[in-house]
Formats: structure tokens, C-alpha cells, sequence
């Protein structure tokens, strides 16, 4: 069975127009390698740790300009952390199991 509490942490590729100032999280198209831009965390690709994402990163800052656009890429690191609430809606802290 899956833990449904505790903490996670994913690593993703984001990119920034200088010109515009837009930023965007990254998607790779599997089927041509191409970078796009999605507007969130579950629609982008999530990397397990930061060497992953970083090894992306720096793959897409010296890639060719069709691929690399006018684009800044850099890691954004996310964590998330579930917990059990009580009847009251304070977090419960150890073991809640009679």
C-alpha cells in the first residue's frame, strides 16, 4: 500500500523569457525531444533529483538556438508534505493507531 503521509520532493526544469518575462515549466516531447511550456507542476516532467534535472538544464542552455529559443532554463525544486489531521483539524504527531 502506498504512504498517503509524509514529505516528497521533485525537481523540475523551468524556463524564462528575458524579453518578456514569461516563465513556464517544462514538458519534453518524447516523440521529437522538443522543450514546451505547460503552467503546471503535474502537467510538467518531475525529476527524482536535483543532478536529473540539472543534467536537463544545462543539456538545454547549450543546446542548439531552434531548440533553446530565447530561453533561460533553471531547476525548481518542490516539496510536498502530507499529513493526518485529527477530529479537530490539528496535525496528528506520531503514531495515531490505538
Amino acid at each position: 500500500m502506498e504512504k498517503l503521509t509524509g514529505k516528497e520532493t521533485k525537481y523540475f526544469v523551468a524556463r524564462k523569457k528575458e524579453s518578456t518575462n514569461e516563465e513556464s515549466l517544462v514538458r519534453t516531447n518524447a516523440f521529437n525531444g522538443m522543450p514546451s511550456s505547460v503552467g503546471e507542476f503535474d502537467q510538467a516532467e518531475a525529476y527524482k533529483t536535483f543532478e536529473e534535472a540539472k543534467d536537463m538544464v544545462v543539456w538545454m542552455n547549450s543546446a542548439p538556438p531552434f531548440i533553446k529559443q530565447d530561453y533561460d532554463y533553471y531547476v525548481i525544486q518542490k516539496d510536498e508534505d502530507a499529513f493526518r489531521l485529527d477530529d479537530t483539524g490539528n496535525r496528528v504527531t506520531g503514531d495515531p493507531t490505538p
